[in-house]
């Protein structure tokens, strides 16, 4: 615990996009700043300590597609200072339809149109990158260069270790009780382990982010959802194979994902009833906390595709369950952005492992120049109008 009780700026989180935001404020020279979990560093139990790690930079949406993009160079950036924490290994998403297949040439030219190496591939270049598929199923895929998979915890701890070096505080166990203001302006945070003075408050808690905002005097209109995923147990056929080798897709026909992870196949799964969860009812300092039971009925439906995808894979047996929590919103978008009613007052929330690195940059723009580079409009906290933010609509 560190001795001081006044920082200029209190992150709330120390998670991916709260520890992204801190290494970009402390590259830029700004390290007057604090992070506080209420968990232990950084396995915090929230999102990041279960995500499996998948990017997929491409989206209709320029903004949520460059946020990617920058994500993806800070991702790339960290795995060159020890052993990689980020496999660009590119992605696929393929067409069982041809309603998808449209789909899939419109997406080529989203991906074109903001500067991604996006082509779209038939089905026997398909089979090519993905060998265990059946190519007669599909009508083609999509590849994006530069996708790939995350190990997020790992990126989290170097990425804090970077910010500490340079200046920056990291406390957990800490839990937020109140954000103090006055004259619509922060003034200091109240924990469970005491007042701490500042001047701004970055509110990352994912999952928990309406509590905060209640702390804070304000409605966040965030809903914790949960989906599941498995690992299968070691396949012969990805014998010998070491961390991530083959591209990871997806099969929006189904709504799933699949990836190779070293010798395992990774599965998830959206196929299913949505799990909604109160945020008061999620428990807190546990690795786990964002996962929920796990209820092998709603996976049904993706292993059986699965193994109707990959026949000579058709056999593989059940390793990993996980079944985790995610941060949604009435609209789909993150929530960022300074909020209007109460100066140095900001948000950074629904934001997933993705665009975390990305987002943290574009706040941390926001908070030391009063600007970014991206239209950030699409994600802005003050975005919602009343109604959107009681729990009954959300």
């Amino acid at each position: 615990m560190t001795g001081r009780r006044q920082f200029h700026t209190i992150i709330v989180g120390a998670g991916i996009v709260g520890v992204s935001t801190a290494y970009e404020l402390a590259k830029a020279g700004f390290t007057d700043v604090l992070v506080i979990d209420q968990s232990e560093l950084f396995k915090t139990g929230g999102s990041t300590s279960h995500a499996p790690g998948g990017v997929f930079q491409n989206n209709s949406s320029r903004t949520v597609s460059k946020l990617a993009q920058w994500s993806v160079e800070t991702f790339r950036e960290i795995s060159e200072i020890g052993q990689p924490v980020y496999f660009p290994v590119g992605s696929l998403e393929i067409a069982t339809t041809e309603e998808r297949w449209h789909d899939l040439k419109r997406k080529a030219g989203f991906a074109r149109s903001w500067g991604l190496n996006a082509r779209l591939l038939n089905p026997a270049e398909t089979g090519d990158a993905l060998p265990h598929l059946d190519t007669s199923v599909i009508l083609g895929s999509i590849h994006v260069e530069g996708d790939g998979i995350v190990r997020a915890v790992p990126l989290v701890e170097r990425m804090a270790a970077v910010a500490a070096n340079l200046g920056v505080a990291f406390e957990g166990h800490t839990a937020l009780t109140r954000v103090e203001s006055r004259s619509g302006q922060v003034t200091a945070v109240e924990t469970n382990r005491g007042r701490i003075a500042c001047e701004s408050v970055l509110l990352c808690g994912g999952i928990w982010g309406p509590l905060l905002g209640e702390m804070a005097g304000i409605a966040v209109p965030l809903q914790p959802c949960a989906h599941p995923y498995v690992r299968s147990k070691t396949l012969p056929a990805f014998s010998g194979l070491r961390e991530i080798v083959y591209p990871l897709w997806r099969h929006q026909d189904h709504s799933m994902y699949l990836w190779q992870d070293g010798e395992q196949l990774g599965i998830g799964n959206y196929r299913h009833e949505p799990q909604l969860q109160a945020p008061e009812n999620i428990e807190s300092g546990s690795p786990t906390a964002a996962e929920l039971q796990f209820d092998m009925q709603m996976m049904e439906p993706g292993i059986r595709e699965a193994r109707r995808l990959l026949p000579n894979l058709a056999n593989f047996e059940i390793e990993d369950r996980v079944n985790g929590m995610f941060s949604f919103t009435p609209d789909g978008q993150s929530i960022v952005g300074e909020v209007a009613s109460v100066q140095g007052l900001w948000s950074a929330m629904a934001v997933w492992v993705t665009h975390a690195p990305g987002t943290g940059r574009s706040v941390a723009e926001l908070m030391t120049s009063g600007s970014c580079e991206l239209d950030l409009r699409e994600l802005d906290v003050n975005r919602f109008a009343p109604h959107h933010r009681a729990r009954s609509f959300v």
